[in-house]
């Protein structure tokens, strides 16, 4: 796909060229602000020796996971630092953090939802970091960042980098036809290169242990889909109704599989019950649909041979 893209590249019109570059010329800009801003107020660059670094990473399920990698490799470059993670995913379930990745990632998950500002800068204050690391979502715009430049100054952190625009409104019909973006895991570790930093390729450090597993299990064991290349996974909702793919699509996939002799595992939370009812009446389909945390869905996904997703959590776990 990237091939026939940069293919595309090379045959667009002169119109076309002058148009991509403003749009290099934005993106160009707007990091050149901040990487200006981040070099004024953080002149230390030498953090290679950093004991107490606080990471900045916020959204929902699936950009908690597509953070994984890149959390990963900042443990590996600081195997005996105190590593703490800033966060407002998943504060009141299970998809936080702390429930998501192996324990030895971090040392403590501060959530800052609900917390009031005065109540989070006091805290972070006492911990007395010496480096912060933004991860940043796709979507941060110009003057989310640098806010949180101006906090983690305000924090005395000697160190810190990360900030980086990555997508914006500008021209997007323009942006879709005419630029390359590189995926959220990719971007992430590509922010932790240029500030020196080594990276260990895309791994995903779920916390996933045996009782996990055993739970699976046992719903394998109880429907009988040991067959593993016979098992679909179809995850029919998601959190964004933009992003959900019709049900009686879902239905026409479902019923094609059934008929020739695949079963179909309706995978979601307990949110996604009202939509997986409406297709679990075909036959060899067996909805799963809040029966599992996000962890035990990652060891589910495992037993299924191909998985239809919406836009959502699971996608990004598989």
């Amino acid at each position: 796909m990237r091939i026939k893209i940069e293919r595309a590249l090379k045959e667009l019109t002169f119109k076309e060229k002058i148009i991509r570059q403003i749009i290099l010329f934005h993106y160009e800009f707007l990091n050149f602000i901040l990487n200006s801003a981040a070099r004024i107020l953080f002149s230390a660059r030498d953090f290679k020796n950093a004991k107490n670094i606080l990471v900045f990473r916020t959204g929902s399920l699936g950009d908690s996971v597509c953070a994984l990698p890149a959390l990963y490799s900042i443990r590996k470059n600081f195997p005996d630092a105190r590593i703490d993670i800033l966060t407002n995913a998943g504060a009141e379930n299970l998809v936080s953090l702390e429930n998501l990745i192996q324990r030895d990632l971090f040392n403590n998950i501060i959530n800052y939802l609900g917390k009031s500002k005065k109540e989070l800068l006091f805290e972070l204050g006492k911990n007395k970091y010496d480096l912060f690391i933004e991860l940043p979502q796709n979507p941060a715009n110009l003057r989310r960042q640098l806010r949180n430049i101006f906090v983690a100054k305000s924090l005395r952190i000697r160190s810190a980098f990360g900030w980086e625009i990555a997508s914006t409104r500008f021209l997007p019909a323009y942006q879709a036809k005419l630029v390359i973006f590189i995926n959220e895991r990719e971007r992430l570790l590509n922010i932790l290169k240029r500030n020196g930093l080594q990276t260990f390729g895309i791994c995903f450090p779920l916390g996933i242990t045996e009782q996990h597993r055993n739970k699976v299990e046992e719903i394998i064991k109880e429907y009988r889909l040991d067959d593993v290349k016979k098992n679909v996974g179809l995850v029919p909702g998601a959190k964004r109704k933009q992003n959900i793919w019709p049900v009686s699509y879902f239905k026409e996939v479902a019923e094609f599989l059934s008929e020739n002799g695949y079963n179909i595992i309706l995978i979601g939370g307990k949110e996604d019950t009202g939509i997986a009812e409406k297709l679990a009446y075909i036959k060899n389909t067996y909805n799963i649909c809040g029966l599992l945390s996000p962890l035990e869905t990652a060891v589910m996904l495992t037993y299924c041979n191909i998985v239809g997703f919406n836009d959502t959590g699971p996608m990004h776990r598989s």
